[in-house]
């Protein structure tokens, strides 16, 4: 049995995870689209907001995949009473 502190820290860590990784997307796709020919903004240049996408992804997808499988049972069983109902 996983832990509620756990749970949660696994939640935070989603949610800043996902909060930088739509902000830097955000700013790769409208601030600094490649071959705009600008090369920086704010404090970072458009490699280290490519690198900071990235790694923030990879964490974000990892924790998503722990996420899920950690409340696997709770899934299964939303999804079979929402299928039963749709049945009736």
């Amino acid at each position: 049995m996983v832990s509620f502190k756990f749970r949660w820290i696994l939640d935070i860590i989603l949610l800043i995870t996902f909060i930088i990784v739509s902000i830097s997307g955000i700013v790769l796709w409208l601030i600094l689209p490649q071959g705009s020919g600008r090369y920086s903004t704010f404090i970072l240049t458009r490699s280290e907001w490519v690198t900071l996408h990235d790694y923030f992804g990879i964490v974000f997808m990892v924790s998503a995949v722990a996420h899920l499988l950690i409340n696997w049972k709770c899934l299964y069983r939303w999804s079979c009473t929402i299928i039963s109902k749709k049945k009736r």
